[in-house]
């Protein structure tokens, strides 16, 4: 009963997309957000792995990423960061354990060990 309550409620507020406008404004002011990334998180998984929004926002702040528009609409919360740090945002929710709906940046990855290649056939060829 409630949760339809607040629902209702929800498509009315106004503010929200406006701070968060606001806020790209702000942190990305070239108005076609190029230089930023917006994450979006499913926000019932998210509190099924124990993250409420702070949280995230939280890790990340711990961890040197500045975010900013973070909002809760359609069962996502999404929020922004620079585009420079989105990979390592991206990376650092990963080692966490945070849901995120689409894995969409690269993260540092380790890499493979190299093979040792045997003698200079095994190198023409590939071996």
């Amino acid at each position: 009963m409630f949760r339809i309550f607040f629902e209702i409620l929800s498509t009315l507020d106004w503010i929200t997309p406006t701070r968060g406008f606001i806020e790209d404004t702000i942190n990305d002011p070239t108005l076609l957000q190029t230089n930023s990334w917006t994450f979006f998180i499913p926000f019932g998984d998210a509190i099924g792995a124990g993250w409420s929004a702070r949280d995230i926002e939280d890790l990340l702040a711990k961890h040197g990423v500045k975010t900013w528009g973070g909002q809760i609409t359609g069962g996502e919360f999404f929020f922004s960061t620079r585009l420079e740090n989105a990979g390592w945002a991206e990376y650092v929710m990963l080692c966490y354990g945070v849901p995120i709906a689409e894995y969409s940046m690269d993260p540092p990855r380790p890499k493979a060990a190299r093979k040792k290649r045997s003698g200079t056939l095994g190198y023409l060829l590939g071996w």
